[in-house]
């Protein structure tokens, strides 16, 4: 994805590795299920820094333990100086291509490739890859609006901030 700044040949990527993905390529769907991670709004992993690691070649890249450790720094189980160290050890079980490319920047949240939510969710459609997104309704003029007849409730917005609450039932 980072070699290029074409739209359409990231477009044709996403879209060869969700192929290869519903044809059982576990490669395909750990790559899809990190840019779900990376881009989902509501996944969080409460770390900024992760460090790069350098000359580490030939390791096992052990992909089912990085999912474990994305999975308790979201639901913080990990956190703190464990969450770092846990960072820390792990990052030396992989190669540092595949570290520095792809694991450091998912648990940064930035993958730095050119692509959004919106490209992913153009190509991935509705399956389990698909990244939710958070979209806002902006405030319009009720006036010759006749859908909007009726009681209303203003309320004024007084520092210049919308705020939106979600309750979750867990």
């Amino acid at each position: 994805l980072n070699s290029s700044d074409s739209r359409l040949h990231k477009e044709s990527v996403l879209d060869k590795a969700y192929t290869a993905a519903k044809l059982g390529s576990d490669e395909c769907d750990n790559f899809l299920g990190l840019l779900n991670m990376c881009y989902d709004p509501y996944t969080t992993f409460g770390v900024k820094q992760v460090d790069n690691t350098e000359g580490l070649v030939g390791k096992t890249n052990p992909w089912e333990d990085f999912f474990e450790l994305l999975s308790a720094l979201d639901s913080r189980t990990l956190t703190g100086n464990d969450a770092r160290d846990a960072i820390e050890t792990i990052s030396k079980s992989f190669d540092s291509v595949e570290w520095n490319n792809v694991c450091a920047p998912v648990i940064r949240r930035d993958m730095r490739c050119g692509i959004s939510e919106k490209t992913i969710n153009k190509i991935v459609g509705k399956s389990d890859y698909r990244v939710p997104t958070f979209d806002c309704q902006l405030a319009t003029n009720c006036e010759d609006r006749p859908e909007m007849k009726g009681i209303k409730r203003l309320e004024p917005k007084l520092d210049g901030v919308r705020v939106l609450m979600f309750v979750d039932q867990n």
